[in-house]
Parts: structure tokens; sequence; C-alpha cells
């Protein structure tokens, strides 16, 4: 079974990661409490970029302290 994805919408997994960036958090940061690995964060991050139609690291944490509170 293959998940369907809209744009826009964010896997548990990204949105967890989007609320550690709203914190401030590095991605080698996000990968230690996660358990994950650097380059897995990375990939989410472009991933998420790329979902929401932003451009860089910069946009998405932007997006990230905009909707802090609101995940």
């Amino acid at each position: 079974m293959q998940k369907t994805k809209k744009k826009g919408l964010l896997t548990k997994r990204q949105i967890q990661i989007l609320e550690l960036i709203a914190l401030g958090k590095t991605s080698r940061e996000i990968a230690d409490e996660l358990f994950i690995g650097v380059h897995t964060v990375d990939t989410h991050r472009k991933n998420m970029a790329r979902i929401l139609g932003l451009q860089g690291k910069g946009e998405l944490m932007r997006y990230a302290l905009e909707k802090k509170y609101k995940f």
C-alpha cells in the first residue's frame, strides 16, 4: 500500500521535526533527540520545503516559527 501525498500535508515525523526546528534545534540535535541520522533529518527538511513550496532552510525555519503554536 503506497501513501498518497497531497501538497501541504506533512507526515507525523515531519511535523515532529518541524516543531524541533521551531525550537531552534540544529539537524544534529534533532537527529540525536529522535535517534535518527543527520542525513535523514536533512532529507526530511528538503522534503518538507518541497511539500510546503518553500525555498531553503531559511524559509523552512521562518515557516516553523510562524506555525510554532499551530501544529
